[in-house]
């Protein structure tokens, strides 16, 4: 039989087609062969020490501007209907430039957030993250505080009328960093953290998780103008046999977490595997200054 030129012509279109489709798709998985790995999906139930040392990690991703995105997709989705894990919890400010998923640079399922007006442990909060330690396995809390907190800058003004019930949560703190020394806004936002860690670790069904070994609650600032999240570390919640630092130095770097003792009364027992994700407060004042 013999075949025309246009039916010659035809068939050789088809083979030449066949040929490039295989070369892109061969190209599409050599392409993604080198992509760089993704970050790994977290454990069901984390330690204390390996919920914080990824989201500092996932937090130096957003500072650098290299975020992963991680368990954002639909498979991530699909796996998520029957139920979730969250490797921890965070109670953060309601301020829509501090979303955790984004400065942790975390997906779907990967943390429980409970936001209010200045990251306050009223009741709901404390019901929240209580259900999320309880029936859902996180063994991280952390208080997320950020500098230029309006609630805080609020009741440090004095001007309340709209806010009556988070200024009274916020209160204690404007009066406890009064006689602290620097930026009054700084020192009260940071006082907030601690004295929100302290209530949180005294409550009572919280207070017993965290002496049965299953619980820590650690506190930190995010900085707006760097990114940077600072974990800290109060002074008065460790002992001289196992402090790394003076009262100077309360704040620590984000990654130094080895054997820190948090408000909790608790040993971290974080590793140095974190160690240089984020700089200190210290740093970060100098850097600005």
């Amino acid at each position: 039989m013999c075949y025309g030129p246009a039916m010659q012509n035809r068939r050789l279109r088809r083979s030449l087609t066949g040929i490039l489709a295989i070369l892109g798709l061969a190209g599409l998985l050599a392409v993604k062969s080198l992509a760089p790995a993704r970050a790994a999906a977290p454990p069901s139930s984390a330690s204390p020490a390996d919920a914080l040392k990824l989201l500092l990690e996932g937090n130096q991703r957003f500072v650098d501007g290299k975020p992963e995105r991680p368990n954002q997709d639909t498979t991530r989705r699909a796996a998520l209907v029957g139920g979730q894990q969250p490797f921890a919890a965070i109670l953060s400010c309601s301020d829509s430039r501090t979303a955790p998923e984004i400065i942790f640079d975390r997906g779907l399922g990967d943390l429980f957030i409970v936001r209010n007006a200045g990251n306050v442990p009223g009741p709901f909060a404390q019901e929240s993250l209580y259900y999320a330690t309880a029936h859902l396995g996180t063994r991280l809390i952390l208080v997320l505080g950020h500098t230029k907190c309006g609630a805080v800058a609020a009741t440090l003004s004095g001007q309340t009328r709209d806010i009556p019930e988070t200024a009274k949560e916020i209160e204690p703190a404007v009066a406890k960093s009064k006689s602290m020394s620097g930026d009054a806004l700084d020192n009260a936002i940071s006082e907030n953290v601690r004295l929100t860690v302290q209530k949180l670790s005294t409550w009572p069904p919280l207070a017993e998780m965290i002496k049965a070994g299953n619980l820590q609650i650690v506190g930190a600032v995010y900085y707006l103008d760097s990114g940077r999240v600072i974990v800290d570390q109060p002074a008065s919640a460790a002992t001289p046999s196992n402090s790394r630092t003076s009262r100077a130095g309360a704040h620590h770097h984000a990654g130094d977490t080895r054997g820190i003792k948090t408000v909790s009364g608790r040993t971290g027992h974080f590793d140095d595997v974190t160690a240089g994700i984020c700089v200190g407060v210290v740093e970060e004042r100098r850097r600005k200054g």
